[in-house]
């Protein structure tokens, strides 16, 4: 199989249904779960049937949605997915790796290569995410490559019987440059 992208300890190829089964796992870990945002409804776990019309959504909704593979076991270890909004050159970044590989770089690896891809491939000017409040090291690992808090939407996530502010963070394509040449 051929990898059109790539980081030092990671490949990266496009999703396929057949990753469903590995989402799943995902899905029903709840430490993965609570951090999973999707702001406008609760998240809760999955079955790969359910996931197999969501990896269908992302195709369909024209996201770029990928399977982070670790580079010399082929084990996927995580997903990706930018959402490119062509008119205004802006797009919307997700990550999510396997918990057996947070605190070690992994995450800024591919973050940049998603950066790269959302830059250089797609043209676009600016690239977006959003966090949970309570997501500090998600939030430490963003800001490592770039990423700056640009506003917050107070006490509209609820995890565990609290509200949580999701914050809101972005990245200009000539900022994340001077980012890069500073690394």
């Amino acid at each position: 199989m051929e990898y059109a992208f790539s980081t030092p300890r990671t490949l990266l190829r496009g999703l396929e249904r057949e990753d469903c089964t590995i989402m799943a796992d995902f899905y029903n870990n709840r430490e993965l779960l609570e951090g999973f945002l999707f702001p406008h409804e609760p998240v809760f776990p999955a079955t790969k049937a359910e996931l197999e019309g969501l990896v269908d959504y992302f195709k369909q909704g024209n996201w770029f949605a990928l399977c982070v593979e670790h580079r010399e076991t082929h084990k996927p270890i995580g997903f990706a997915a930018i959402k490119p909004y062509m008119v205004n050159r802006v797009s919307f970044i997700s990550i999510c790796l396997s918990p057996e590989f947070w605190g070690q770089g992994y995450g800024t690896e591919v973050m940049n290569t998603l950066l790269e891809i959302s830059f250089d491939y797609f043209n676009m000017r600016k690239a977006c995410l959003c966090v949970c409040s309570f997501n500090e090291r998600a939030i430490r690992s963003y800001e490592k490559v770039g990423f700056e808090v640009e506003g917050r939407l107070r006490e509209v996530v609820y995890r565990n019987g609290r509200y949580f502010d999701l914050v809101w963070m972005g990245l200009t394509k000539n900022d994340h440059g001077d980012t890069a040449a500073s690394a």
